[in-house]
């Protein structure tokens, strides 16, 4: 007979269903974490190609949609470690979603418009995946679409998952900027966007990544007690690539990691550099990822020549970047806990970073922190780092040592576990205690 108790509780499992909604990989590490736990949890998410299907029939409509990378973003979401069971994939949706997307440039259709139909089409779709769990842990956004109302018509409590600044948060850092004709489409009044705030409302507890993300809904007037936090981790052969802090008579070597573009400070980055320039210091920077939206304002720039834009780089091959790199610098402006700079931190590479990247690090112990669109600031940091070896080894293991301690995936399945059980256990409780799931965990 078999024991199907949760092993860390003694106690039956929680049945928690996650649904990713379109995209967000990071999810295929939560789960895989979150499973550790003795949670028993099942999937619903995009569409995953079964390994039986044509993959030079997948690579056509890839390129017919634009997209020739399709299917190896689509196997990315594979989740080995679950029984096929326990995973739904939806297929419509994605279909929709990437007609939408691709076509939306020949039509006067708006982007967060073309968002809120492909993730409310994923939210009908889900409603009959539910099951009766215990959980309904869903991306906000995803609830789009009447899922969370069913959810919690079968009785489920709900947990929004969000993972990024306020709308508004965004909106007021986002659209003042200008960057090659585009527009910031971040804004509580974008189609979509208030479908996010619809699920984050509805839900009986908001789960984000970074103590920043929070302060942004706090600061909407979110009640804090319905917010809890949980970093997500950083895979453990990053940490401590960086072994050699010298820099000697070599050009300094910069690095940036992610989509170089507005959102992320890229601009600001450039003037800085330029500062640097007009100084006399020799530099390097090495912008990994997409930076189509930067490319211009480096053109333009009198220090083009400095700056590599190599494109997206296998996570193996980042490697050797995060560990010959001198520095890292990330002036986001607004984030939720940005994934690369905690590689960087967990790398041991010195980080320059904006509160607004989110970080779970500490000023001058494990990072420095400059102010957003503040050139002078970034151009200064790096001045500071670069004339400090001392300092650069410092900040270096410290962060090392913080995300070892703290920022594991196995560390982010036992709290998300742990909160699990809290708002069951509150879900127990009398209606009149009037503690919330988060009051319950402390």
């Amino acid at each position: 007979m078999s024991d199907c108790s949760d092993d860390k509780t003694g106690e039956a499992p929680v049945r928690v269903v996650l649904s990713t909604g379109l995209g967000r990989l990071h999810f295929v590490k939560a789960v895989e974490a979150i499973a550790t736990q003795g949670v028993d949890i099942s999937v619903i998410q995009g569409w995953v190609p079964s390994r039986f299907a044509p993959a030079v029939l997948i690579d056509w409509i890839g390129r017919r949609l634009g997209a020739p990378h399709l299917r190896k973003g689509l196997e990315l979401r594979r989740m080995p470690f679950l029984p096929p069971g326990k995973i739904n994939g939806l297929i419509w949706p994605e279909v929709l979603a990437q007609l939408l997307f691709r076509t939306r440039r020949y039509t006067t259709m708006r982007h967060g418009t073309a968002a809120k139909i492909a993730w409310a089409a994923f939210g009908r779709a889900s409603r009959s995946r539910l099951g009766r769990q215990d959980i309904f842990h869903v991306r906000s956004g995803a609830g789009a679409g009447g899922a969370i109302e069913a959810a919690k018509r079968a009785g489920m409590r709900v947990i929004t998952d969000h993972s990024i600044a306020h709308p508004a948060f965004l909106e007021h850092a986002l659209a003042p900027e200008d960057m090659s004709g585009q527009t910031a489409w971040m804004s509580p009044d974008d189609p979509f966007w208030a479908c996010v705030l619809e699920d984050c409302h509805a839900a009986d507890t908001l789960l984000v990544n970074s103590d920043f993300v929070k302060m942004t809904f706090v600061d909407q007037g979110y009640p804090p007690e319905k917010i809890a936090v949980a970093y997500l981790g950083v895979r453990e052969d990053f940490l401590a690539l960086k072994t050699d802090y010298a820099i000697g008579d070599r050009p300094l070597e910069l690095l940036f990691t992610g989509q170089f573009g507005l959102r992320k400070g890229a601009g600001y980055l450039v003037r800085a550099l330029e500062e640097l320039a007009a100084d006399g210091i020799d530099f390097r920077l090495t912008a990994l990822g997409d930076a189509r939206e930067a490319a211009p304002i480096v053109a333009r720039s009198a220090i083009a020549d400095r700056i590599s834009m190599p494109g997206f780089v296998p996570q193996d091959e980042l490697k050797s970047y995060l560990a010959s790199a001198d520095m890292f610098v990330f002036p986001s402006l607004a984030e939720g806990c940005a994934s690369s700079a905690m590689e960087a931190l967990a790398a041991g590479l010195p980080v320059i970073a904006t509160a607004e990247t989110g970080l779970p690090a500490t000023h001058g112990e494990t990072y420095l922190q400059v102010p957003s669109k503040d050139p002078a600031a970034i151009a200064a940091a790096i001045r500071t780092l670069r004339d400090d070896t001392g300092l650069r080894q410092r900040l270096g293991c410290g962060s090392v040592e913080l995300i070892r301690s703290s920022c594991s995936w196995e560390s982010f399945g036992e709290q998300v576990a742990a909160f699990y059980r809290a708002v069951i256990a509150d879900t127990r409780q009398k209606p009149s205690s009037g503690r919330s799931p988060t009051e319950a965990k402390a």
